[in-house]
């Protein structure tokens, strides 16, 4: 067949090239044979067609309304094929919280998940490979998205038979702890300060599994609720005895 091309310009009488054997196909795409005053010329000309970014979207205001991350790497090499392998690969990371999920939802969503959570962070990522184009791998990967949130919502029918020792989490709104202070009257009672301290002294244990610092927290918060005096610490006035007898 006649070529279309001749020293790398087309000639006008001939037809434009076919898909197939169309070696224009086989360059790289990048940009590292322009000139900077080429690229300049470039740029000039795609300056008219953009909008300034907004001043008032701060870091913080990205991370609220635009939680959603998408990471894909660009690679320039020299071979025959344009797509480099490790091109593909997609990695979609979110905040859980980004989910407006409830905490029996959020239990299930990272049990779905698994070790793509992050408990010290909070965020999720989800990496995909498998497919052969960057494109095929995002979509893959919004579709897991989707699926895990959907699976979440849904409620089964053992579900509505859970008790409190069946909870992923301590949740201290339905636990019997509550109650019984409740009932006692300790919570209306008592200052705010204290019965946060015995709540969270409980939730490390509950969640975390026994220490013995967090044994020894919760017998602190324990004794300052109920007003008990901790036998280590000396009344007021023996330590006022023991100031004067040194002085």
């Amino acid at each position: 067949t006649q070529s279309t091309w001749g020293m790398g310009n087309p000639r006008k009488s001939a037809p434009p090239s076919s898909k197939y054997g169309n070696t224009e196909l086989l360059k790289i795409q990048n940009f590292l044979h322009l000139t900077p005053a080429a690229i300049e010329k470039h740029c000039k000309a795609l300056k008219p067609l953009l909008t300034e970014y907004p001043k008032a979207l701060t870091d913080h205001h990205q991370k609220e309304y635009f939680p959603l991350n998408i990471t894909t790497s660009d690679f320039c090499f020299s071979g025959p094929s344009l797509r480099y392998p490790d091109a593909r690969i997609c990695t979609v990371s979110f905040p859980l919280s980004s989910l407006n999920l409830t905490t029996a939802q959020s239990d299930k969503f990272i049990l779905l998940v698994g070790d793509r959570y992050d408990k010290k962070t909070g965020l999720v990522t989800i990496v995909t490979d498998r497919c052969p184009t960057r494109k095929q791998n995002t979509d893959y990967a919004l579709y897991l998205l989707t699926v895990l949130y959907h699976e979440s919502l849904r409620v089964q029918a053992f579900e509505t038979s859970k008790m409190e020792e069946d909870h992923a989490r301590f949740e201290w709104e339905e636990s019997g702890v509550k109650k019984e202070l409740e009932s006692m009257g300790f919570i209306s009672e008592h200052e705010e300060q204290q019965i946060e301290s015995y709540k969270e002294s409980i939730r490390d244990i509950v969640d975390n599994g026994e220490t013995e610092e967090s044994v020894q927290e919760m017998k602190q918060a324990t004794m300052h609720l109920l007003g008990v005096k901790s036998f280590d610490e000396p009344e007021i006035g023996e330590t006022q005895e023991k100031i004067s007898a040194q002085s």
